[in-house]
């Protein structure tokens, strides 16, 4: 299990860019996306609101 930071969303290619540890995409079975707003410094930017999530 890992974490990590959405960094690009490509709506026209169906694909998203994420910032995270793990080393091998292949590894990965399932994404699951938060509400949680964090720069890549740890930075605390709060939560999405209700609606967004």
């Amino acid at each position: 299990m890992g974490l990590g930071l959405l960094e690009t969303l490509d709506f026209r290619r169906r694909q998203f860019g994420v910032l995270t540890p793990i080393r091998s995409p292949s590894v990965v079975r399932a994404v699951r996306f938060g509400g949680l707003r964090v720069l890549p410094d740890g930075t605390d930017l709060g939560s999405l609101p209700p609606y967004a999530q």
